[in-house]
């Protein structure tokens, strides 16, 4: 599982890559730019692993605080790192300028989930000044782990029923069109969706048997084909495919003895190393970019695995039950990172 995800967090960055480069047509795989592709096995593996956290402590404070150490951490040093190490550095403003903009105070607020883009002089001359364009997500997640609670406490044994319910709401939201006066949280309604669909799976106890590899070879194929001749109709077929191909692919896998997780570190040191790349050599070939980006982004996020979330993750209440394994007739995926 923990492999998974590293394979989406890469994704995204490979994706961010070719697009902060300005290369079109951007990297495709089922008609669907792949640092999306990304979000979408995020979010669906998030959307499975939360929910069985949730089903196995259901306890409000304590998932509250597990999700925060979880989360927080690791956000809380990128942003500070990029508002006083990556800004003063990349920035065309003088360092008395830049200090003293509030734009620059502004971005803290990432740290309450509450993203600003920019910082003052930083990446003005690139293709996108985001200096962080990958922190929309975190939000949406949270709320996405809320709603998991919520639902929990509220519907208990039939939560499922509340989650079918958000999942359908997020699809049909995802589905607005372009130009329409809900196009702006499209983006939304789709990564909620896929969400939606990992925890519905959890809840309703699939397990592998569900999905024979035959069937999820054959849909993969068909999937990857209609993605290059009708983009749009693979969009919505993704939405049966993708998670088909994450749960089969989870389900099967066996649990790694190792206990380090970079995935979360790769998906937020990603997009700004990007930047500092093409900051410091605009010219270099955008697989040497791409290249580059990821090897930097592996050993910062490493580093911050192992000095920041690890220890956080120690935190988490020692009483919590039973070391999860993943159950063959009751699934329950390693999500000891969750």
């Amino acid at each position: 599982m923990r492999q998974l995800r590293l394979l989406a967090a890469v994704a995204v960055v490979i994706g961010h890559g070719y697009v902060l480069r300005g290369e079109v047509p951007a990297l495709r795989v089922g008609g669907i730019p792949l640092h999306t592709l990304g979000l979408y096995v995020f979010f669906t593996v998030s959307g499975y692993l939360i929910t069985s956290s949730w089903n196995r402590w259901p306890s409000l404070p304590d998932f509250l605080r597990n999700r925060a150490l979880r989360i927080l951490p690791a956000l809380a040093a990128v942003v500070l790192l990029t508002v006083l190490v990556i800004g003063p550095l990349a920035t065309d403003l003088t360092l008395t300028d830049y200090l003293t903009s509030s734009q620059t105070w502004l971005y803290l607020s990432g740290v309450l989930l509450v993203p600003q883009y920019e910082l003052p002089g930083v990446f003005v001359s690139h293709l996108s000044p985001a200096v962080n364009g990958s922190l929309w997500t975190l939000g949406i997640e949270a709320c996405c782990y809320l709603a998991t609670a919520l639902l929990g406490v509220a519907l208990r044994k039939f939560a499922w029923v509340g989650t079918l319910i958000i999942g359908i709401a997020s699809i049909v939201l995802a589905l607005q069109p372009a130009g329409g006066p809900l196009e702006s949280i499209r983006a939304v309604g789709a990564v909620c969706s896929y969400f939606a669909i990992g925890a519905l799976a959890c809840q309703l106890r699939v397990d592998r048997r569900h999905f024979p590899v035959l069937l999820v070879v054959v849909l993969s194929v068909g999937w990857l084909v209609l993605g290059a001749v009708n983009a749009p109709v693979a969009t919505m077929c993704a939405w049966v495919v993708v998670p088909a191909i994450v749960l089969a692919t989870a389900l099967r896998s066996k649990n790694s003895t190792s206990k380090v997780d970079v995935s979360y570190g790769v998906y937020l040191w990603g997009y700004p190393i990007q930047q500092l790349v093409i900051q410091v050599n605009p010219d270099l070939p955008v697989a040497f970019s791409v290249g580059l980006t990821i090897l930097f982004t592996l050993a910062v996020a490493t580093l911050s695995w192992h000095h920041l979330e690890a220890p956080a993750l120690g935190l988490k209440r020692s009483g919590k039950p039973g070391a999860i394994s993943r159950l063959r007739s009751k699934p329950a995926l390693r999500a000891s990172t969750a």
